[in-house]
């Protein structure tokens, strides 16, 4: 990143974007699973055997992941909550046979700084003035933000976004989805300050112009503008009044669409202003050359932000610059235990920590629309998985805002954080208290639980340990550890005795063509029990 240019606030592994006129074509068939290579002696002929057997098992176990992970909704499904999806997602990790211990290392042009004002789920451009959702093809209900590294707080200052195209995705499950959505694509641009979510114009102090014709803050919208579509520039501009407030106003291809918000000093209160861009299935460009000429010249008085001088733009806080100086918090219990309520209310009493939170909640969040919400569920927690790997290799402070009651799902995860300070929190509450709570979640929700999905967790649930799972700390947020022990074995007592017992594994017939195997038999010398003749008598042969 240069001194001289603004970047976005994200230095996501860069990738190829696509650009307008490219052809593309998905495809969710004949996957295919990259296979690790195994060296060994030729001499060791069973280990071999052995190492093909397991490497071939894991080879299934990914590809039907895969299939799961690109089949539709079922009729099942429909009508299930949150907890049912994340029960889904987590008990794939008791799949999982060899986890690897570390994330694969950052090629030497990908060890880049990482910086939190940005999605995950965004994608940088190489040029650092570009960028699109990441997981467009896979997940598309979901609006990905950035917010840029500058801002101002006094003058006049503009900056332009171009619309480069919108992304479709052609044959995959997902697209009858897109189809329902009466949104498929959506751009924002506006402003917002520092300490405000990347879902632009969802909170207070964060304003935009929507591209569907509308002005949105603090999740208000209201008609404003016009709509605009692929190639179209709209150029954002700011003028800070000596009173301290602010007003906000918009241009489409240099036509005024006039003054969106009018922010006063009570509200402003000296904050700064950081340019902003939410994006859902569309590549954007950002004049972000402070040598060039604006694309189209704006309102007398304005400054494009990449042109003033350093003193005149803010920077906002640095982010951690090593995993050695970040934290990740592991929420641990049953639905509706309260995980989420305290993970958002730590969050506000450390804002220094800048957290990162990840969870179904903070996803759904990111998924706005009228499609089916069954999809929304099921994108949002396949998303989780993919969030949760990626989050590895950016040093940040994370909550991983998940049930992570089996003991595969935490050892799998905290194996991908290695270098990180890992602490578990186990909210458990009394009973009463859970069942009141979970009671509130479903009438809040509109979700129904399945009791037996229910009961399965609770079967299955387990209390992280501070030594034998790589953790530095394991807090109780509720009931101390003894009387969660207790409360947790009468837990299991009960959902044994209410769940139907597992139906029996049937055997699979061999065919009738299909030879037995022939048992290993030491010789024997004496020939005193069997020979070859008894035995092909008996349906064995030698041969």
């Amino acid at each position: 990143m240069s001194a001289s240019t603004e970047k976005f606030r994200s230095h996501h592994h860069a990738q190829k974007l696509l650009e307008p006129g490219d052809v593309l074509e998905v495809r969710t068939t004949n996957v295919s699973v990259n296979k690790q290579q195994i060296g060994i002696d030729s001499d060791t002929n069973r280990e071999t055997q052995s190492c093909e057997h397991t490497d071939s098992q894991q080879r299934k176990e990914e590809m039907e992941d895969e299939e799961d992970q690109s089949r539709p909704i079922l009729l099942e499904e429909m009508g299930r909550g949150r907890a049912y999806f994340e029960f889904k997602e987590e008990i794939r990790y008791k799949r999982v046979k060899k986890p690897q211990s570390q994330p694969e290392p950052l090629k030497p042009d990908q060890q880049q700084q990482q910086e939190d004002a940005c999605d995950l789920h965004f994608a940088l451009g190489p040029d650092g003035c570009s960028g699109q959702p990441r997981f467009w093809a896979r997940f598309p209900l979901l609006w990905s933000g950035c917010r840029l590294s500058h801002g101002v707080r006094r003058g006049r200052v503009s900056f332009e976004v171009r619309l480069e195209g919108k992304l479709l995705a052609l044959g995959l499950g997902e697209q009858a989805e897109v189809e329902r959505d009466p949104q498929p694509y959506g751009l924002r641009v506006g402003w917002s300050v520092d300490s405000s979510g990347l879902q632009l114009g969802e909170e207070e102090m964060s304003y935009c112009f929507d591209g569907d014709g509308t002005k949105v803050t603090a999740g208000k919208e209201e008609d404003y503008g016009e709509v605009i579509s692929k190639s179209d520039i709209i150029g954002c501009y700011v003028s800070f009044s000596e009173d301290g407030s602010a007003q906000l106003s918009y241009c489409k291809n240099g036509r005024s669409l006039g003054t969106a918000f009018q922010v006063s000093r009570s509200v402003l209160r000296g904050r700064t202003l950081y340019p902003h861009i939410l994006s859902k299935n569309c590549v954007v460009q950002v004049h972000l050359d402070p040598t060039a000429p604006p694309w189209y010249p704006g309102p007398p008085g304005h400054t494009p932000i990449a042109a003033l001088p350093a003193r005149d733009r803010l920077r906002s806080p640095l982010p951690p610059t090593s995993k050695q100086h970040c934290e990740v918090l592991m929420m641990v219990g049953l639905p509706g235990a309260g995980k989420s309520h305290w993970a958002r209310a730590y969050m506000k009493r450390h804002p220094e920590k800048r957290f990162t939170l990840l969870g179904t909640t903070a996803l759904l969040a990111c998924m706005r629309g009228k499609g089916l919400k069954e999809s929304r569920l099921q994108q949002a927690s396949r998303c989780l998985t993919e969030l949760i790997k990626m989050a590895a290799h950016n040093p940040r402070n994370y909550i991983l805002d998940q049930p992570n009651v089996h003991h595969s799902a935490r050892h799998h995860k905290l194996l991908l954080f290695e270098g990180f300070h890992r602490r578990a929190v186990v909210v458990f509450p009394a009973p009463e208290e859970w069942r009141r709570r979970l009671g509130e979640r479903q009438q809040h929700e509109a979700e129904e639980i399945p009791a037996t999905a229910l009961l399965k967790l609770q079967v299955s649930c387990s209390f992280p340990e501070q030594q034998g799972e790589m953790l530095e700390e394991v807090q109780y947020a509720e009931l101390p550890l003894e009387e969660a022990q207790t409360l947790l074995q009468e837990y299991k007592k009960e959902a044994h005795r209410l769940l139907p017992p597992a139906p029996k594994r049937q055997r699979r017939k061999a065919p009738a063509n299909h030879k037995r195997p022939t048992p290993y038999v030491p010789l024997n010398t004496h020939n005193s029990q069997w020979d070859g003749r008894k035995g092909k008598e008996d349906g064995w042969s030698m041969i």
